[in-house]
């Protein structure tokens, strides 16, 4: 088991249940070291100390600080299969890096504004999200179009996210669980300024772009579901910014 994990209720259940397991635990915040870390525009490069194992200027090709963890957590597992008689090349370890995609995680879709997707849908993807907001786009206007399913913590994530956003558009994916608007607004705490209704996902898209200057910033965030319904448009050509 190889963890990244970095909260410490967390990293005490990961503990607890790899000693019921009987698996070899490998904690990175114990073996890895990280130096010279910078970001460009969102993505992150830095040096890498992993047991004997020395990587420069490694660069994540996803965006977010999140991602640091991930890819030292992505290496540390290529390594230890390496160990294991596996014939990975640290050449091989450097490319998989420099082509790795995660749709659906902030992916950019178009930039004049720059609209990403992120389908995160539990507070700890919120947070994260925030965090990026907060990092790397600073000063810009942020919209978002936002939806979610009815059984998720749409309370705690709202809270994250809604204040950092000069507008907001809800809207509702055809999924039997998604969430309506008003369900939405009934479990946050107060009405957000700057609100929206669109119930149809590309509709909201394309007024929260009409909205926005191309400096400005559209997050799809909140289900998988809707960013899903983002991506079909996009692919179909039914989606017109």
């Amino acid at each position: 088991m190889i963890s990244g994990v970095e909260n410490a209720e967390a990293s005490a259940a990961i503990r607890r249940r790899a000693e019921e397991c009987g698996a070899e635990l490998l904690e990175l915040k114990k073996v890895a070291q990280i130096n010279n870390l910078h970001s460009k525009q969102g993505r992150y490069s830095f040096d890498l100390d992993l047991g004997q194992e020395h990587f420069a200027r490694l660069v994540c090709p996803l965006l977010g600080k999140f991602q640091v963890n991930n890819t030292v957590a992505a290496v540390a597992g290529a390594l230890r299969l390496r160990d294991e008689g596996f014939h990975i090349s640290r050449r091989s370890i450097l490319q998989g890096l420099g082509t790795a995609q995660w749709p659906g995680r902030l992916e950019p879709l178009f930039f004049h504004p720059l609209v990403l997707l992120d389908g995160g849908h539990n507070p700890g993807a919120a947070r994260e999200l925030a965090t990026f907001i907060r990092l790397e786009l600073p000063g810009r206007v942020v919209r978002l179009v936002y939806a979610s399913m009815r059984d998720k913590a749409i309370k705690e994530i709202s809270g994250s996210l809604f204040p950092l956003a000069e507008e907001i558009y809800l809207t509702h994916p055809e999924h039997p669980r998604a969430a309506t608007p008003d369900e939405i607004l009934a479990a946050i705490e107060s009405r957000p300024s700057g609100l929206h209704i669109e119930l149809d996902p590309v509709q909201a898209l394309e007024k929260a772009c009409a909205a926005s200057s191309p400096d400005d910033v559209v997050l799809v965030v909140g289900s998988l579901f809707l960013v899903g319904a983002i991506k079909k448009a996009h692919r179909e050509g039914k989606l017109h910014l």
